[in-house]
């Protein structure tokens, strides 16, 4: 049967400890043996699940011990998991963004130099990503989002959604994912409507 505990103190010079049933009784010891060999040295205010042994004095101690997760620091990974951009949610856009151009030029006559401005802004981009992760790390003065968004709605986009995968800069801020998806949307509308001869009646013909 398997209990869990806090533990409650920690001597790293004998490799022994206390854990402090949640469910309330007797404390329990720790032995170093018992501890999970993989991870770091125990830590007071740790949650563990332990199953419990009984030596020949009487007295209690944990076997099998595994790490249990805080409830906080549980809930700060499910947020930060969901605020990362998955693979797909790179690819997608960017491929989409290929597709289009592809076909705008082959059928609708886009000139060349439109898909070599979405290349060179899709690298300055990444490059101004690059430098305001930089500049948070050293606490130097920042980039504003609303640069970064501005950029990417002319058409950086894809290079601000591979710095955000790779670089892991702004990966974590829902908010900022959010505006940026509709930068994204507005940005592919935008090319369509500029692009596509149905928006411009006069080109059918060409």
């Amino acid at each position: 049967m398997r209990f869990e505990g806090i533990l409650r103190s920690w001597d790293d010079a004998l490799g022994v400890g206390v854990i402090e049933p949640v469910s309330g009784g007797q404390p329990v010891s720790l032995p170093i043996a018992a501890y999970p060999r993989r991870a770091t040295r125990p830590q007071r205010g740790e949650r563990l699940s332990y199953e419990v042994d009984v030596d020949h004095r009487g007295f209690k101690r944990a076997r099998s011990v595994r790490i249990q997760p805080s409830k906080g620091a549980a809930a700060r990974r499910r947020q930060q998991a969901s605020g990362r951009l998955t693979r797909l949610g790179t690819a997608l856009p960017i491929a989409l963004l290929c597709a289009l151009l592809a076909w705008a030029v082959v059928r609708w006559h886009l000139p060349a130099t439109v898909v070599a401005a979405y290349a060179a802004l899709s690298v300055a981009t990444g490059l101004v990503f690059s430098f305001d992760k930089s500049a948070a790390r050293a606490a130097r003065r920042r980039v504003p989002e609303r640069v970064l968004l501005a950029l990417g709605l002319a058409g950086g986009w894809p290079g601000a959604l591979l710095a955000m995968r790779y670089l892991r800069h702004k990966s974590a801020k829902p908010a900022f994912q959010v505006a940026l998806r509709i930068v994204i949307v507005l940005n592919l509308a935008a090319l369509v409507v500029v692009a596509s001869p149905w928006f411009h009646p006069w080109r059918l013909g060409r």
